[in-house]
């Protein structure tokens, strides 16, 4: 194999080590924001963290983070297919600039095109977004649209790659023939790097500023991190069995001897801390109970 291969294929894998650590990185910092921002929510915040708990904050943040980077790989993949519909309105937008302009103009963003990759992940992006709309129908087009402005932001995170990597390239050739080029070279690399930067930002923003749909992909990561239980048998001890409406009593269910056993009941928060969080309808109302680990049981229907 020549060197020059062997220098690419190392390349490539030094790539995917740094790509594979910042993606940790940023998972465990979205992670840890959302799980934040969920416990907002419920108006609870685990307390009696142990350091085992810390541990696990730490994996539940990173599995979260996987669930959120396939959620916004999957709709940038979408957008992919769906941003060629902008090629026609471009070169029109293009040649008006271009027949009126004194000056020349800058060139249109060149969009990236689909390749099988896309295809792959575009379908996932059809399956959140079905999924999404089982619970919020506003899903229907919040999240195409949010697919179609990820892949324009996507294709202008190419294309700042790219034109940085021209840039270092003829940085490193050392053949400029005047130090103001080399101030230009270093102008360029900064806006570059900024634009790169602000791209990236927005990729992963972006989803989480959708309205009506941050709230389900919270729950969706949640209940993926098992903090937020699917849909179970909830047993209760005195006195908090007391404090749930009679009609929520399970009539075919396990029973253990001093606890009560109920159904439609939401189990919130639980694996971490010293409390568990429930949620229940009480006459039309939503209410929530924070329950002690000793006294309470959840069991997988």
């Amino acid at each position: 194999m020549a060197e020059h291969d062997l220098n690419i294929i190392e390349s490539r894998i030094d790539f995917a080590s740094k790509l594979l650590s910042l993606a940790f990185k940023v998972g465990v910092l979205i992670g840890g924001a959302c799980l934040l921002f969920y416990c907002y929510r419920l108006n609870y915040f685990p307390v009696g963290l142990s350091v085992g708990d810390g541990f696990l904050l730490i994996l539940l943040a990173t599995s979260f983070g996987i669930v959120y980077g396939l959620f916004v790989i999957s709709l940038t993949a979408l957008g992919l297919w769906l941003t060629p519909i902008l090629r026609p309105i471009q070169r029109l937008v293009f040649s008006i600039r271009q027949r009126f302009a004194k000056r020349r103009i800058n060139e249109p963003l060149e969009l990236v095109s689909p390749d099988f990759n896309a295809a792959v992940f575009g379908f996932f992006g059809i399956v959140f977004i079905g999924a999404i709309y089982q619970v919020e129908s506003s899903a229907i087009w919040t999240l195409p649209a949010t697919s179609f402005l990820l892949g324009v932001v996507f294709a202008a995170y190419q294309q700042s790659s790219s034109k940085l990597a021209e840039v270092q390239k003829t940085e490193a050739a050392k053949i400029l023939p005047a130090a103001n080029d080399s101030l230009v070279l270093q102008l360029d690399k900064k806006r570059l790097r900024t634009a790169r930067g602000l791209s990236l930002t927005l990729l992963f923003a972006t989803p989480l500023l959708v309205g009506g749909v941050s709230g389900v992909l919270l729950e969706t990561g949640m209940r993926f991190a098992n903090i937020k239980k699917a849909p179970s048998f909830v047993m209760l001890r005195a006195p908090y069995s007391t404090f749930v409406p009679p009609h929520l009593l399970a009539k075919q269910s396990p029973q253990v001897p001093d606890y009560t056993t109920f159904e439609g009941v939401d189990v919130m928060f639980s694996g971490m801390g010293q409390k568990s969080v429930i949620e229940f309808k009480n006459d039309k109302k939503t209410q929530r109970l924070e329950i002690p680990n000793e006294s309470i049981l959840v069991v997988p229907r």
